[in-house]
């Protein structure tokens, strides 16, 4: 992952060129950042990634949970259709948690400064651009987890529902 968004900054900054295979660039990026910074390098960042995925995994659950139970509070039958827009709306909730870390690891991943700060980085761009930057590129990720924690959530779905109609014959 830190490859991927490292690859841009690093192919402008040393000359880097994308000629070929996209593995190659990849290669050439990780020996930079081994180089540059050993085998932490390929690592930077990883706490604020895992503080934001945890909360917005247990969001994205419980939030699901949530309004599963409000649709059949209002009288909403459950159906797949149901379990996919729970899923779905849940699942943008979640991404609307985990947005502002994924901008500040991403600024940290990809700041040349050798020894970057979360807060450093955090306040760099709030003094830059404003608290707008927390948010940036959010819409068409909204767009792309509702479509991709719909589908997840009604498979769950479905796949307990299987379960529970098989459990004797599995047993």
């Amino acid at each position: 992952v830190e490859l991927v968004k490292r690859r841009a900054l690093l192919a402008s900054q040393h000359g880097l060129v994308r000629s070929g295979a996209a593995m190659t660039a990849d290669v050439s990026v990780a020996r930079l950042l081994l180089r540059q910074h050993g085998p932490a390098g390929l690592f930077r960042g990883w706490r604020l990634m895992a503080a934001g995925c945890a909360l917005s995994y247990a969001a994205w659950f419980a939030l699901n949970d949530l309004l599963l139970a409000w649709a059949e509070a209002v009288g909403v039958r459950k159906t797949g259709l149901t379990t996919f827009v729970c899923g779905g709306l849940a699942g943008c909730g979640a991404k609307v948690l985990h947005s502002p870390f994924d901008v500040v690891h991403t600024l940290y991943v990809s700041s040349a400064s050798l020894h970057p700060t979360y807060r450093g980085i955090f306040q760099d761009e709030l003094a830059a651009v404003g608290p707008r930057f927390l948010v940036r590129g959010l819409s068409l990720g909204l767009v792309r987890s509702f479509l991709r924690t719909g589908i997840v959530m009604y498979s769950y779905g479905q796949s307990k529902s299987w379960i529970r109609r098989h459990q004797d014959s599995l047993a």
